[in-house]
């Protein structure tokens, strides 16, 4: 079986030779993600059989309805179910082939694997739409994408074979991560023909680990044996101590100036969320609980604040300016960082002249 992520970005339909004068047989039909047989209106499907050509101009009828077919070999057909197809016991048919008798439920949700193969690890997105994986697991309270085929009709619907081009959301999906419920921010039609995205937020205090993770939906769930890798438990809420400029290590602040906020639980992650005088802030860099920012440019000037993602709020001034130079061991002390026009340093060996 072909890549379920292939399958899914044949978006083009090029067109290939005219099937040969031998009758096409089906001999199968399953969902293309993980290869199960239950099916649903508007699912991505791959039909098995002989003689099914290699033009996606051949004639797929499910329900008497016509398929999209998005790629196609002698062997395989991959094929969108028409939304508009009937639920309950019909038939498929490619080109002259005898009617197959397939099952349409109202949903057949499926979601999708990493590596295409329907099992292990599923396919999800941080925000920033770096992968989650093992080296880079979903964090407790993070919000993160899922995929998924089979989630059924959408508001506004969707023609068969086109890809949504607004937000289009299906009934209400429940998602569950190990034992602990997700909450489901979105789920509907992705940019993609069939593909569905689910936008989730795990708990607050989400286990860790390799957890199971199920979508349901219409009291239908998704595949067993898929999982999401999920860092530790989250701990308390990170807690302020100190934010001092980043060049010298004085309080004195300025919008734009970069920072260092210093405290525990904050982490080291750059994608927390750090505000200064309400607006969000640019973290340059996370180690040992010390994070590097900029005060953003728009900060209001004055007494205000600092947060770093659930902290309380840490009081500081912002004055209109806070100039600080820095020093060659970036202590904030002794000799400045500074270089002669022909770009060497100035130094006590090599000093600026009068």
């Amino acid at each position: 079986m072909k890549s379920a992520i292939q399958s899914v970005c044949l978006l083009s339909l090029a067109f290939a030779g005219v099937a040969g004068a031998q009758t096409p047989t089906i001999a199968g039909v399953g969902d293309t993600v993980s290869g199960g047989t239950r099916l649903a209106p508007g699912i991505l499907a791959s039909v098995f059989g002989t003689n099914l050509g290699t033009s996606v101009t051949i004639p797929v009828l499910v329900g008497g309805k016509a398929a999209a077919v998005i790629s196609a070999s002698a062997g395989q057909l991959n094929i969108q179910v028409p939304v508009d197809a009937p639920v309950g016991p019909t038939t498929i048919t490619a080109g002259g082939s005898a009617p197959f008798n397939i099952t349409l439920s109202q949903y057949a949700p499926v979601l999708f694997s990493a590596d295409g193969s329907g099992k292990g690890s599923i396919l999800a997105r941080h925000l920033n739409q770096s992968p989650v994986n093992a080296a880079s697991p979903a964090n407790p309270g993070e919000t993160i994408l899922i995929f998924a085929i089979g989630l059924g009709a959408t508001t506004p619907p969707v023609a068969t074979g086109t890809i949504a081009t607004t937000l289009n959301s299906t009934a209400t999906a429940t998602v569950t991560v190990g034992t602990q419920a997700a909450t489901v921010l979105f789920s509907g039609l992705a940019s993609a023909v069939g593909l569905y995205q689910v936008n989730i937020t795990l708990a607050a205090a989400q286990s860790g680990g390799s957890q199971p993770i199920v979508l349901s939906i219409g009291g239908v769930s998704s595949q067993a044996g898929v999982t999401l890798p999920v860092a530790g438990a989250a701990s308390a809420a990170p807690t302020i101590s100190a934010v001092v400029d980043g060049v010298s290590g004085g309080t004195r602040l300025a919008p734009g100036t970069l920072a260092n906020v210093f405290g525990t639980g904050l982490g080291t992650d750059k994608t927390i969320l750090v505000t200064a005088g309400g607006k969000k802030a640019a973290v340059l860099a996370a180690v040992d609980n010390q994070l590097s920012i900029q005060i953003p440019v728009d900060a209001s000037v004055g007494p205000t604040t600092i947060t770093v993602g659930t902290s309380a709020p840490f009081s500081i001034t912002l004055s209109q300016y806070a100039p600080a130079l820095p020093t060659v061991d970036s202590s904030g002390k002794g000799n400045i960082s500074a270089i002669h026009t022909d770009s060497t340093q100035v130094t006590a060996a090599n000093p600026a002249k009068p």
